[in-house]
């Protein structure tokens, strides 16, 4: 009985809480995104993103890696040390040795494999930051083309009046203003839509008001030659030092199994896990090599890209105000400034493109000659 007046008594002051018209479970979320937003930056660096992530999901992700990558070591060197004493009391040290080995290896890789996971995770935050910043650059571009054909249909409604244009140049000008301003209301659509996707990701406030203030420009070739590269690529890459491992352990397992007849299954299995292994390690050089030349050809790529557009943006900007001038004196049409003006806003989004293709490039190719985005299993 006791209870069931206790229960009542609890259920009723819940009710009469939540029909207090300051309490709502709402006003609780609220009050939450409210404190998250509270502690966002309202300007950000590329650099000062990577640091805000200490506490994201994905971080945290990479140190339970981490741990994990550790917590192999020990159980690697646990299992090395009674392989030991198993040895000597059966005199067999092929568990010992197989313990050791993974042991050594693993204990050797798992600060490389740390920092081929913050690789991967920079990777992915630069590839999200200069995304928004690309959106940003398309939103601006079509706002200049608003101006633009906003101007020309100034321009030509004027000299309509002054009996310099035709009626259907005007309508024709009036159309091109209309699809600017549905154009450049559809890019400011989609920048919001790319600044909630990025709060997600660096985990703010849905609508969190944040400046991204790192500019995507062009930045400097590295120094490093093609053949430098390569050759530090070889030492460092994760996936060679993998297939070495493989193969190590292949032949201390393979070991065991030379007093089998050299028919059987298990001599067989042996010597075919020594022969894979063998394989994959004569084929990882060559397909690391491959990754840091095609890493180089691409962002010398996107760098030959990227002066083109310059020039096209530059020569594109100068083709439009000489066809403006001269439309501005009757010398040209209205369909020669439109199709100069197309030229030009094409031209500006090819090089915001080009900026952005060059930068994630010269990271894709940093990254190659050094540990890599792939952890290797330990």
């Amino acid at each position: 009985m006791k209870k069931n007046i206790r229960r009542t008594v609890v259920v009723t002051a819940l009710v009469v809480t939540m029909a207090m018209p300051n309490f709502t479970f709402a006003a609780v979320a609220t009050a939450k995104a409210s404190e998250a937003t509270a502690t966002a930056p309202k300007t950000l660096t590329l650099e000062q993103a990577f640091a805000g992530l200490k506490d994201s999901p994905q971080m945290a992700y990479i140190e339970i890696q981490y741990n994990a990558d550790k917590g192999a070591v020990a159980g690697y060197s646990e299992g090395a040390s009674k392989a030991k004493e198993n040895a000597e009391i059966l005199g067999d040290n092929s568990g010992q040795l197989i313990n050791e080995t993974a042991r050594d290896f693993s204990k050797n890789f798992t600060e490389p494999n740390k920092q081929a996971r913050l690789n991967a995770l920079n990777t992915s935050l630069t590839e999200t930051y200069y995304g928004v910043k690309n959106v940003e650059a398309m939103a601006n571009i079509a706002k200049e083309n608003l101006d633009i054909a906003q101007s020309t249909y100034d321009q030509t409604a004027l000299k309509y009046k002054l009996g310099k244009a035709s009626k259907l140049d005007t309508l024709n000008a009036q159309n091109d203003l209309a699809k600017a301003k549905n154009t450049y209301q559809k890019a400011q659509d989609g920048l919001s839509q790319a600044r909630m996707g990025f709060n997600i990701y660096m985990g703010y406030d849905l609508l969190h008001q944040v400046s991204l203030t790192s500019e995507v420009k062009e930045i400097a070739l590295p120094t490093i030659k093609l053949e430098e590269a390569i050759a530090q690529a070889k030492a460092n890459r994760l996936e060679i030092k993998g297939s070495e491992y493989q193969l190590k352990m292949a032949k201390v397992r393979a070991s065991n199994y030379t007093a089998y007849p050299r028919s059987s299954a298990t001599y067989l299995a042996g010597a075919n896990a020594i022969l894979g292994a063998e394989t994959a390690l004569k084929q990882s050089e060559p397909k690391v090599e491959m990754d840091v030349r095609t890493k180089y050809m691409t962002m010398k790529e996107k760098y030959s890209e990227v002066q083109a557009a310059k020039i096209s943006v530059s020569n594109s900007k100068e083709v439009l105000r000489l066809t403006r001038l001269q439309y501005s004196n009757g010398i040209t049409t209205l369909n020669t400034v439109k199709q100069a003006q197309l030229a030009y806003i094409s031209s500006k989004s090819d090089e915001a493109t080009a900026l952005l293709d060059y930068n994630l490039a010269v990271q894709a190719f940093t990254y190659s000659y050094g540990y890599g985005t792939e952890a290797v299993s330990l």
